[in-house]
This record gives structure tokens, C-alpha cells and sequence, in this order.
């Protein structure tokens, strides 16, 4: 996989108008600090994730991957099989929880960067890891249409045909994508409940 990046805040037009600081969302630090990444407050190891079915023959398995080393073998198991983007053995595949993790916090972070929902470009910056921090922490976690959906577009520019609808604020209607690079960036997830204004607004 390619490096991953961390949320990019170089648009400061959506922070700014006319050099005068907009107004934005705060987001004080609980479990973070400036400047250090929250994977980098972890211990880190390989692992196989293996599912056996009930006759012991084994249905699913993948060598090599990255987890975090107080995370279950259970745990493993749920998210490399389930939740890891990509054809098993190809180098499409997400191979560790820092790519999945990255892919949908990433983008999330970014989405309120270039929707201008930030007061700074700060606030951008510890939204981002403090999400980063929660999810990989597993002290709370997203449904998974937002695993399976979310940062397909934004980080690998991956698509297929469509097959739904998405709210336009620009032309207040709703359109049908000729793919469904667009729904990718609004999971349906985002419908139950998850408390962030700007996915709501792009359903």
C-alpha cells in the first residue's frame, strides 16, 4: 500500500474569508497532542488473520497483517476479513488497521476541511486525531457501511457503476451519479446517527 496521509489543511481558503478567520467548530484535545501521530503511541505487530468454519477448514485467512498489539485475535480476525478494502493477494489489498483507519478518518477530517466547518486549521488537525485516537483505541467505532464505503474515492480512486442517490446543497435536489465515486463519500452510515453535521449533509 502507499503511505498514508494524514488530513491535509493547505486549502486555508475554507478557514479564511478576506484574512478574517471564519467561524468553525473548536475541538479541544482529550486524548491527544500537537504533533504526535496517535499510531505512534502504539506498540505495533504482524499477524495472520485466519476464520475457520465449523468443520475446522479454513475459509478466510491473511498473512502479514498490521495490528495493533492490544488488539484481540478476534478483533483481527473481524476487521481483515470483513473490513480490509482489496482482492486478497493483490496490492490492492489494505494490509494493516493504520490503512483502514487512515482511509476513513482521513477522509472524513478532509471533508470538513473543504466544507469549511473548521475554525482553524488547528481544529482540523485535532478532530482528525482525536478520531484517529477513538478508533483505534476502540473506545467507540463506526457501523460498517462506513468501513466499507468510506475514503474509496478520497484515498485510492476507486469506483464502480452507480446505484443510489446523493443530496447536492449547490442545485438543493437530489441527483442519481453516473458512479458511485460521489456515494462513497457519504456511507449510508452516516444516517444512523453517527452526530457529524457534515456527513449528514452529504447524504
Amino acid at each position: 500500500m502507499g503511505n498514508r496521509d494524514t488530513v491535509s489543511t493547505t486549502k486555508s481558503e475554507t478557514l479564511t474569508t478576506g484574512g478574517v478567520a471564519r467561524r468553525g467548530l473548536t475541538f479541544k484535545r482529550l486524548f491527544t497532542r500537537p504533533g504526535t501521530h496517535p499510531f505512534d503511541e502504539m506498540e505495533w505487530e504482524s499477524r495472520t488473520a485466519s476464520i475457520q468454519n465449523e468443520k475446522g477448514q479454513t475459509v478466510f485467512e491473511q498473512r502479514n497483517v498490521e495490528v495493533p498489539k492490544d488488539w484481540s485475535q478476534t478483533a483481527t480476525n473481524i476487521v481483515a476479513s470483513k473490513y480490509f478494502h482489496g482482492k486478497l493477494s493483490t496490492a490492492e489489498r489494505e494490509s494493516s488497521v493504520r490503512h483502514l483507519i487512515s482511509r476513513v478518518a482521513d477522509t472524513i477530517a478532509q471533508w470538513g476541511v473543504e466544507d469549511g466547518y473548521f475554525r482553524t486549521e488547528e481544529d482540523a488537525q485535532a478532530f482528525h486525531d482525536e478520531l484517529v485516537h477513538i478508533l483505534v483505541r476502540q473506545k467507540a467505532s463506526f457501523n460498517s457501511p462506513v468501513w466499507f464505503n468510506c475514503g474509496l474515492w478520497h484515498k485510492y480512486r476507486r469506483s464502480s457503476e452507480g446505484g443510489g442517490w446523493y443530496w447536492d446543497p449547490g442545485f438543493g435536489h437530489w441527483h442519481e451519479p453516473l458512479t458511485s465515486s460521489i456515494l462513497s463519500r457519504a456511507p449510508v452510515g452516516g444516517r444512523y446517527g453517527l452526530g457529524s453535521p457534515f456527513l449528514h449533509e452529504r447524504l
